[in-house]
């Protein structure tokens, strides 16, 4: 069964209200299949009701079912590897080929940068400095960014706590079991969404802990649940995702606590060189 082919076959003799669901579900199906019933009528502004006579119409039967054919067709998606084996296939190293890759990465960073919400950025700033302690969790693609942000966050002067890859598994229950009401989660994730991340930020909801998070698109499907969300473009030619602009990103929060408060980091910057004084001495 393709449910999304079903859709669209079916697409003209549907209500406008019906219209809606569809065109959400064709349009953000790789978020959609990890949402609930209550987010589709958020998003779309259609009764619970009638999302689920939508999902009735077809094959699925009901909304469980509609969620697990949609996940059963992004199953089906290109994969990472297979978008760089067609890729590489179809293009050559040459002049203007190379032009383009360029243009694609300087994109990256224009869209990023041109459409930050600057009240998401303070917002998501001002979290950072509230909280106790800090834990960042990422998982492959997303892994290396939550790591570059933790190091920067340590050079700015704020205490983190951890950089948690999602599949650790024990090191991801105890941070989350020995958390606190004033910790912080800033959760980093890119498409493909990783379900392990998807269920971490439930269940982070769940008990209504504090997060913030770092993803390529609003309609995410961590977002929704963050306190405050910044968005970074990640297209690329050849991989599934670039990391230019996250890493920009990354640059520009450090830099942004850092002029925060300059008093702070004055102090701890002495601190540091006073340890590492006594680390070189005690070496020696």
């Amino acid at each position: 069964m393709d449910i999304i082919n079903d859709i669209r076959e079916q697409y003209n003799s549907l209500t406008r209200t019906q219209k809606r669901i569809a065109d959400y579900i064709l349009g953000y199906t790789d978020t959609a299949c990890f949402q609930t019933l209550k987010d589709w009528s958020r998003i779309t502004g259609v009764s619970e009701a009638t999302i689920l006579s939508f999902c009735s119409r077809f094959a699925c039967q009901n909304f469980l079912g509609m969620k697990q054919e949609l996940q059963r067709y992004i199953k089906g998606w290109i994969s990472p590897n297979e978008k760089l084996k067609r890729g590489s296939s179809q293009m050559t190293l040459d002049e203007p080929t190379l032009q383009k890759l360029m243009d694609m990465e300087k994109n990256n960073l224009e869209k990023t940068f041109s459409y930050l919400n600057r009240e998401q950025f303070f917002l998501f700033i001002e979290e950072l400095k509230n909280a106790d302690r800090i834990h960042v969790v990422g998982h492959g693609i997303s892994a290396p960014v939550a790591m570059q942000l933790k190091n920067r966050l340590q050079q700015a002067g704020v205490q983190v706590n951890t950089a948690m890859n999602i599949l650790d598994y024990y090191e991801v229950i105890y941070e989350i079991v020995d958390s606190g009401p004033d910790d912080l989660f800033i959760v980093i994730s890119f498409p493909n969404y990783a379900r392990q991340t998807i269920n971490l930020v439930r269940y982070l909801q769940s008990i209504k802990a504090k997060m913030v998070c770092i993803t390529d698109k609003a309609s995410s499907p961590i977002a929704a649940s963050a306190r405050a969300t910044l968005l970074c473009s990640t297209e690329s030619m050849l991989f599934y995702n670039s990391l230019a602009s996250a890493m920009a990103l990354i640059n520009l929060i450090a830099s942004a606590l850092v002029l925060d408060n300059k008093e702070r980091f004055a102090r701890r910057t002495a601190r540091l060189e006073r340890v590492k004084e006594a680390m070189k001495e005690t070496i020696e």
